[in-house]
């Protein structure tokens, strides 16, 4: 409960922790990214106002934003490297414009999973950038539908 709001990133950088770290207060504008790099263990954010700005950084394990609803972050950079896994899926469907953010899917080694959601031309999960992107190996899309999708 209560808001995050520190000057820096949250990060889950524990390689050989086994638990999550869960974070289920609201995350402020003053967090300027979210590194999850624990393959052993997951990050999960599910404040209804997740407000940060900054990048989105999984090097491994699993990143989940099932928060978000009220308030999403301003994402300004992507990178979902191999083996790793972001999850967006939050029922809200968040649309993330990244300017000249670069996305980066894939690089290193095994396979990178997006979870995302598709609903209406209003509502659904993405991104996009000015930048070309930067992808290898192979990237997994999990879609799952939400109110509107026909």
């Amino acid at each position: 409960t209560g808001l995050l709001n520190h000057a820096g990133s949250i990060t889950n950088a524990t390689a050989t922790a086994t638990g999550d770290l869960a974070i289920s207060a609201n995350i402020g504008t003053n967090v300027t990214s979210i590194v999850q790099s624990s393959a052993a263990s997951k990050t999960v954010l599910s404040g209804t106002n997740i407000a940060f700005t900054g990048g989105i950084i999984v090097n491994a394990g699993t990143l989940e934003i099932s928060g978000g609803a009220a308030i999403g972050p301003t994402v300004s950079a992507l990178t979902v490297k191999g083996g790793a896994t972001l999850s967006l899926v939050n029922t809200a469907g968040q649309f993330h414009n990244l300017g000249a953010g670069v996305i980066e899917l894939g690089t290193g080694a095994g396979t990178s999973t997006l979870a995302l959601e598709l609903g209406t031309l209003a509502a659904y999960d993405g991104f996009s950038s000015s930048s070309a992107a930067i992808s290898a190996n192979n990237v997994t899309l999990n879609l799952t539908a939400v109110a509107g999708f026909a």
